[in-house]
């Protein structure tokens, strides 16, 4: 089975939380292929962590990335 591509939209509090989950390997066949938030330090430090990229527009990513799921951790309300 091929392995799910993942990119996130947030990398704030939201992101810390599923960082945690995607790290503790609960969950398997996956790889994160691209990070965006407006503050572009933080979609670094999440690309770093994942070894995959971080991207300066959601568009860009999502163009360039092909996900097959988007995770969009960016706060409610």
């Amino acid at each position: 089975m091929n392995e799910i591509r993942i990119v996130a939209i947030g990398c704030g509090r939201v992101a810390q939380h599923y960082k945690k989950i995607l790290d503790s390997g609960v969950v398997s066949n996956w790889r994160m292929v691209g990070f965006y938030d407006i503050l572009n330090d933080r979609a670094e430090d999440f690309a770093q962590h994942f070894n995959t990229e971080s991207y300066e527009s959601f568009e860009s990513m999502l163009e360039t990335a092909k996900p097959d799921l988007i995770l969009i951790l960016t706060p409610s309300g």
